[in-house]
């Protein structure tokens, strides 16, 4: 009989989309008071891969990405998923038509055979994690390169994003992580 075992440690990152850039930085800096030092970032960049946060947001959405070096177990990820809510909710406005935000944060890691994203949104492909929050695959690690799923979002399936995330992974790999932070 098998014993359990936990995870080993993984990469935490935070995709962050926002209306605009100031929002962007003032969350980016109050990621890094809550989760650490970043590893490594993906600038924001102009996002044109959905209308689904324009009624919300607005139009000249940005997105990039921020990987944390502190060591991350994946049972922390509906934890960290709550962190990111709260953060939004203080970042967002409300007016005479409701509740507005401003910034988008999903929380995810690396590890060395998957790309995993929290959502509060149920699907099929989605596993419960507690609290309201779910987990999906996002990405598979074939050798040399990272697999799309019929449910990847479009912007995991660019370059860019994909070199990021394989940067991490690498990071992961060799042990490079604990000797930057």
């Amino acid at each position: 009989m098998k014993y359990l075992s936990s995870p080993p440690d993984c990469i935490f990152f935070t995709a962050i989309l926002a209306a605009g850039s100031d929002v962007y930085h003032t969350a980016e800096y109050k990621l890094i008071d809550i989760f650490g030092h970043p590893l490594l970032q993906l600038p924001p960049s102009s996002f044109e891969h959905t209308v689904y946060y324009e009624p919300e947001m607005g139009t000249g959405l940005l997105k990039g990405f921020i990987a944390f070096s502190t060591p991350f177990s994946p049972n922390e990820l509906a934890r960290r998923k709550l962190k990111t809510r709260k953060l939004e909710w203080e970042l967002g406005f409300r007016d005479q038509a409701g509740f507005h935000r401003q910034v988008n944060i999903d929380p995810g890691y690396t590890s060395l055979f998957h790309v995993v994203l929290a959502t509060s949104k149920n699907f099929s492909h989605r596993l419960y994690l507690g609290e309201g929050v779910f987990a999906e695959v996002t990405l598979i690690y074939h050798p040399d390169s990272w697999e799309e799923l019929a449910w990847t979002y479009p912007d995991y399936k660019l370059p860019d994003v994909q070199t990021f995330l394989m940067r991490c992974r690498t990071l992961l790999k060799t042990g490079e992580r604990r000797r930057r932070s």
